[in-house]
């Protein structure tokens, strides 16, 4: 869940919570069975006054251990997000053309995302890189009347786990 930045790697000091908050699809293809996933963050900071700004630099998708889909250059690729951090969105991780189920309940749905983040905190501010990982996103897959796949997130937002690094030095990711 929540980490606090160490002040050898981020000077201002700020307690994190990162979760999955919401999952939709589109594009679907009937054709092809795929369509375009769509994997929303929200971020929080219990009472620490941290203001962030983030820019997302790789994402990626898992079921299980097997890579789904890998996005180095997404549609929001740069976008700056800045603002207090209590419920605050951060951007999508967007996926093109991932293989998806007509119906079900998908449960081992994983997100990779590497974002770089500036913080200001009331003792100092810094930057680095985030490594964030969101596990057992639950995902239940439904085909309404005419056809459409809709995707949606089973219950509430899910916690991620993640990793703050002042270089990012994978390039593999």
């Amino acid at each position: 869940m929540g980490t606090v930045f160490p002040h050898h790697i981020l000077k201002g000091v700020c307690n994190l919570e990162v979760f999955a908050d919401s999952f939709s699809i589109s594009n679907a293809s009937n054709a092809n069975a795929t369509a375009d996933w769509n994997v929303g963050f929200t971020t929080r900071n219990p009472g620490n006054g941290c203001k962030v700004s983030l820019r997302t630099i790789k994402s990626r998708l898992l079921r299980g251990n097997k890579l789904i889909s890998e996005s180095s250059t997404p549609d929001y690729f740069g976008l700056l997000v800045t603002g207090k951090l209590n419920d605050v969105p951060v951007p999508y991780a967007v996926f093109k053309t991932v293989a998806t189920p007509r119906k079900g309940v998908v449960w081992d749905i994983r997100v990779e995302v590497v974002t770089s983040v500036k913080i200001n905190g009331r003792s100092g501010h810094g930057d680095g890189f985030l490594i964030v990982t969101c596990r057992d996103i639950p995902v239940n897959f439904t085909v309404d009347p005419a056809g459409n796949v809709n995707g949606s997130l089973i219950g509430y937002m899910r916690p991620c786990e993640y990793l703050v690094q002042k270089e990012y030095t994978d390039p593999s990711f």
